[in-house]
């Protein structure tokens, strides 16, 4: 139990850091689009 516990722990926190990383791209491809339209 402890052990698929803790690989659901991990596998959510993978999700997340997939899901922040992937605003952070957008966000920093959205600057780009702007600084080279601008």
């Amino acid at each position: 139990l402890a052990v698929t516990g803790e690989a659901q722990v991990v596998s959510v926190l993978a999700r997340e850091k997939e899901s922040s990383l992937g605003k952070v791209l957008d966000v920093m491809s959205g600057r780009v689009c702007d600084i080279t339209t601008a």
